[in-house]
């Protein structure tokens, strides 16, 4: 049983974690404040190795992760003289085109995402997004609409 213990303090690692424990959570909130907190505490999550880098992001902050895409969206208008990436299913042109959606959920504050910062809007309406709004009844779609008619977004007209 010695194999089981931790430290010799006879208790045994933890090899489940509560559904109701939020670690995700908690370590996502400790990488976004990572620069905030006092050095004692950042020394003593390097010293247990907590994981800064996050996936495939290796540790680069949301606004660095968000400058990346507006680049790439940049880059994709260069090319092909519109900011509306098409469907393929696979690859960097697909990330594109699901995070240009979801940038328009968080322009028309849909619940459960981020409100876009007015720097972020300002930047995707003069590379030439226009944010929209699907309107579904009964499961269909019956229309498509600019938020700023439907109210959701905010118009450079108002900034």
């Amino acid at each position: 049983h010695s194999a089981d213990m931790v430290g010799g303090n006879g208790r045994k690692p933890y090899t489940k974690i509560p559904h109701d424990l939020n670690l995700n959570g908690w370590a996502k909130t400790i990488r976004a404040r990572r620069e905030k907190l006092e050095p004692d505490v950042r020394q003593q999550l390097d010293d247990i190795g907590f994981p800064w880098g996050h996936g495939r992001h290796h540790g680069k902050s949301m606004s660095e992760q968000w400058d990346e895409k507006y680049n790439e969206l940049v880059a994709f208008k260069e090319e092909h003289g519109h900011v509306k990436p098409p469907q393929t299913n696979s690859g960097a042109l697909d990330n594109l085109r699901k995070w240009l959606k979801h940038q328009n959920e968080r322009a028309c504050n849909v619940p459960g995402t981020t409100p876009l910062s007015d720097d972020q809007r300002s930047r995707l309406v003069d590379v030439g997004v226009e944010f929209t709004v699907r309107v579904v009844v009964a499961g269909e779609t019956v229309g498509m609409f600019a938020a700023e008619t439907a109210g959701l977004a905010k118009s450079k007209a108002e900034d």
